[in-house]
Parts: structure tokens; C-alpha cells; sequence
């Protein structure tokens, strides 16, 4: 008598063919943007610019993408579903590449063209930048494919947003055991969800928005370094590779933003703060059992010290950001500067500020709330899951308990704008611990389920 395998059912021969189905609406969505460049100015690229033929195919693949990640069993449909989706995801911010756009962006996108230029042409210097690390890479990329400066800043913040769409399901799948919250964090990366218009911006060089899409490739490695038995990062060198790998990115940090390099010596300086404490007060425990962060920490404080202090770029956002949170304390200055601007800006055309936020922060919110009963569990000492996942979400827990009163302090007078870019890396963490609470309560749910 034979048994019918997994492979052998309706339903899984249903979801490769879906997958087939989704693949060709993908490579024909592509094809048909292609097949329509520019050919001239769009007042925007998303709307009656680009042909319904691609929105067709993107709306097929994603659809299937979704359903299949969600519902195939475990096993190669899932990833497959996954890569669907992240293929749909890159087409749509790539279409100024697939539609044969000269370049895209405005305002902060033509200044850092213009200085990539400067730079290639050798009227401007890569120490002269205070972020140098977007312009250096274009044109390592232009050398690379060949293409022109302009397409290649384009090909460079594509791979940003394709490194965050693969690294933020490899850092749930570091920190968790479960498949199905590593699949969720990959649906969850879709959403792009750092990308707020306001402080971070999307599918333009902008250096800021650039190193918070790469902040997961930091926090893979932080999460590794942490985890990984000692002997693998010991060698025969004086340096191992992987702690020189690690140290490379935290180097990387700095020339890609400063600020962003800030939030991290925080959240290290936190991190290690708290293994301090587990080694005196608990030795026994797993955290006390992880390699101290205690040298990365110094290296990135170092690093950062090193290209920052003494640059006018640095004293002048500093003196600034101390000026406004000092006016703020005597009553000189208000809250959310910037903000209210804009509120003011909507009120004049007739839409109101609650309206833009939902639009642009309700998908954001439902995250952050899910990452905050999380963050409350593990401080609750209620989390139950392996000692290295519960240790990895009280590290992130404790150090965004101290990074987001630390972003508060910019959302002062002229300067507010800063707050929403610390917003952006906050969202990076809460799309990585909402998707792992998502599971934890849908899981949950499904033992209750008839």
C-alpha cells in the first residue's frame, strides 16, 4: 500500500504552479515597464506614468507571494513564495531603473549627485564629506557595471533596499528557532516600513535613510558576535575574520552617517551595560554566557571620534541640537518644530495632520505595538523561549528603552526633523520583534483553534 507524500498532494502541486504563475507576472510586470521609458518629466512615477500592464503583474505576484509564504508547508514553497515577494518589491523600487529614468530624486538626491560627481572628477575629496560612504559606493559601482554616475547612485540605494528586504528575515532567523517568525519578518521587510517622508526617504541617495536600510546587516552580525560559541571567532591571527568582518561594518556605519553611528554607540554602550550587570549579579545566566560587546562598543566610539570630532559638519549639528534643547527647557522653543510646519502647510490645502499620520504611520504603529508587548514580556521576566532568544530581546528591549527617550531630545525647535530619522532605525528593531511577537500570538492562537 503507498502513501501519499507531501509532494505528492493537490494542494502542494497548487502552490508550485501558483509560484509558476507568479514568477511569469513578475518577469511580465518587469517587461512591460521596460517596454514603457520615460521620455521625458513625470509629475510622478507611481500614478498614470507607469502602465497598468506592470501594477497588473506586481499585484499577481505579490498576492501569490503572500499566499504561498503563509500557507505552503515547511520546506523550499515557503522560501520560494518569500523570494516572490521580494522579487515584486524590488521591481516596484526599481522602476526608475526599469523604466530608464536618467535619475530620481530631488532637493538632498541632486546635492549628493552633484557631490559624487565633484568626487570623480577629483574637485572634491572623499575626507572632505562628513558622509562620504553613498558617493564612494556609487562610484565603486559605476566602475563595476560600467554605467553612469546617476544610474549607478540608482543601482546603489536598490541594493540598500535589498539588503534590508534579506537581512531582516536572516536577523529573526538568528534569533529565533521558529521558521514561521523568520517567513513573517521576510513579509513584515516588505513593507519597508523605516521609510516614514519625513526624516527618511525613499528610493533617493540620501545618506541617512541608506544606513538605516543597512542597520539589519549590523544587527546580523551583532546578533552572531553575541551568540557564536568563542571558538568561532578565534583564530591563528591576531584578528579573526569574523570579528574583522563585524568591525568593517561598524567602520561602514560612520562614513555612511554619523547619526546613525550615534544611535549605535547607544545601543552598544547599552548592551554592554546590561552584560555588565548579568556577569556581577548573575554569572550563571546566558547572558553572562555571551562574548562581551565591550570591544566593538570601544571600536565604534573610536571610529566615530576619529571622523567626526573637529569637522565643522559635526560642531555646527551639535551646537544646534543643544541651542534648540536648551530654548525648549526655558520655553524659548516648542516641540515638534517641524511638524507643526507641515500641519500648517495641510490645514492650508485642506487636509488635516491625524490624516497623514495615519497614512504614513497606522502600519507602523500596529509594529511598534507588537514589539512593545514583547519589549514588556521580556522585562516582565515572562518570555519563554530559548536562553538565547530571551537574552537577544532583553539586549534590544533595554536598549530601545534608552534610545528612544535619547531621540526625544531632537524633536525639539528647528532641528525636530532629526527625531523622525531616529524613528526610522526604532522601526528597523520593531519590524524585527513585531514579527517575532506576530508569530508568538498567532501560534498561540492556533492551539486554542478547533
Amino acid at each position: 500500500m503507498s502513501t501519499l507524500t507531501t509532494s505528492d498532494t493537490p494542494a502542494y502541486r497548487g502552490q508550485k504552479i501558483a509560484l509558476v504563475v507568479g514568477y511569469l507576472a513578475l518577469a511580465g510586470a518587469v517587461l512591460y515597464a521596460y517596454g514603457a521609458p520615460a521620455e521625458g518629466y513625470e509629475i510622478s512615477i507611481y500614478t498614470t506614468a507607469t502602465p497598468i500592464g506592470f501594477w497588473l503583474g506586481f499585484a499577481v505576484a505579490i498576492t501569490i507571494a503572500i499566499a504561498v509564504t503563509l500557507y505552503a508547508p515547511e520546506g523550499y514553497l515557503s522560501l520560494g513564495g518569500l523570494a516572490l515577494g521580494g522579487g515584486a518589491v524590488l521591481a516596484l523600487a526599481g522602476l526608475p531603473i526599469i523604466r530608464n529614468y536618467f535619475f530620481y530624486g530631488t532637493g538632498d538626491a541632486m546635492t549628493h549627485l552633484g557631490w559624487t560627481k565633484d568626487l570623480f572628477e577629483g574637485v572634491l575629496s572623499a575626507f572632505g564629506l562628513f558622509y562620504p560612504g553613498i558617493h564612494t559606493t556609487s562610484l565603486f559601482m559605476k566602475g563595476v557595471v560600467g554605467t553612469t554616475i546617476p544610474r549607478s547612485m540608482l543601482l546603489v540605494v536598490l541594493a540598500y533596499i535589498l539588503s534590508f528586504v534579506v537581512f531582516i528575515p536572516l536577523c529573526v532567523r538568528s534569533m529565533t528557532s521558529h521558521r514561521g517568525a523568520m517567513l513573517l519578518s521576510g513579509l513584515a521587510a516588505f513593507l519597508l516600513l523605516p521609510i516614514n517622508h519625513l526624516g527618511m526617504n525613499y528610493m533617493t541617495p540620501h545618506p541617512i535613510t541608506d544606513a538605516v536600510l543597512l542597520s539589519p546587516v549590523v544587527i546580523y552580525f551583532l546578533i552572531n558576535y553575541l551568540t557564536s560559541p568563542a571558538d568561532v571567532f578565534e583564530s591563528r591571527y591576531p584578528v579573526p575574520a569574523l570579528t574583522a568582518l563585524f568591525a568593517v561594518v561598524l567602520g561602514a556605519s560612520v562614513l555612511y552617517h554619523p547619526q546613525q553611528a550615534a544611535n549605535l554607540i547607544i545601543l552598544f554602550i547599552t548592551i554592554s551595560g546590561v552584560q555588565f550587570i548579568y556577569r556581577s549579579m548573575r554569572p550563571d545566566s546566558r547572558i553572562a554566557g555571551h562574548k562581551t560587546l565591550y570591544g566593538p562598543t570601544m571600536f565604534v566610539i573610536g571610529s566615530f571620534m576619529l571622523w567626526s570630532v573637529g569637522r565643522g559638519r559635526y560642531e555646527n549639528s551639535v551646537d544646534a541640537v543643544l541651542r534648540e534643547l536648551l530654548s525648549f527647557l526655558t520655553g524659548g522653543a516648542s516641540a515638534g518644530a517641524a511638524v507643526a510646519s507641515r500641519g500648517n502647510s495641510l490645514t492650508a490645502i485642506g487636509a488635516g495632520i491625524v490624516e497623514v499620520f495615519l497614512k504614513l504611520f497606522s502600519v507602523s504603529a500596529i509594529f511598534a505595538a507588537l514589539a512593545g508587548l514583547l519589549m514588556l514580556t521580556s522585562l516582565a521576566g515572562r518570555l519563554r523561549d530559548t536562553p538565547d532568544t530571551a537574552a537577544l530581546v532583553k539586549y534590544f528591549t533595554v536598549g530601545l528603552v534608552v534610545l528612544i527617550p535619547y531621540s526625544f531630545v531632537f524633536f525639539v525647535g528647528s532641528v525636530s526633523k532629526l527625531f523622525f530619522r531616529n524613528v526610522g532605525l526604532i522601526m528597523v528593531f520593531s519590524t524585527i520583534l513585531g514579527s517575532i511577537a506576530l508569530y508568538r500570538y498567532v501560534s498561540g492562537l492556533s492551539e486554542f483553534a478547533p
